[in-house]
């Protein structure tokens, strides 16, 4: 999965959290 930012992802608002994924 790219890195949407938290933005794809609203449960991660971490952008950095989202990296790991």
């Amino acid at each position: 999965m790219k890195k949407p930012s938290g933005k794809g992802k609203p449960r991660t608002k971490q952008p950095k959290k989202v990296k790991f994924i």
